[in-house]
């Protein structure tokens, strides 16, 4: 599987290249985010790098992004312009041909 992250602001995506972004508060005061401030798992952790192997299964690791996903969302109130958080997984089932998941947050309020 290989992971690779985007946020959605004002009804668009957009990419979040290796786990990192900037987001303005309600002030219009600018801040960084990361999401490896919350997520350490190595699996979990590897945006935007070549396919790794799901060591638990592809439907484990999908499950596990999605609380991330979500775990994630839950902990950045100064990101004003997120609304939700999402993952473009492309995935590879017992050799198959690749295949594109794609998983969001719960959507967030922003403050």
């Amino acid at each position: 599987m290989e992971i690779h992250l985007v946020r959605e602001v004002a009804g668009a995506r957009s990419p979040i290249s290796h786990g990192e972004w900037s987001a303005r508060d309600r002030s219009g005061q600018l801040h960084h985010f990361s999401w490896h401030d919350r997520v350490h798992d190595k699996i979990l952790a590897a945006i935007d790098t070549p396919p790794f192997f799901a060591s638990y299964g592809l439907d484990a690791q999908l499950a596990r992004l999605q609380q991330a996903l979500d775990d994630v969302a839950d902990h950045i109130p100064a990101d004003a312009e997120t609304t939700r958080l999402g993952a473009e997984v492309i995935a590879r089932r017992n050799g198959r041909e690749p295949g594109t998941v794609t998983l969001f947050s719960h959507p967030r309020r922003p403050l």
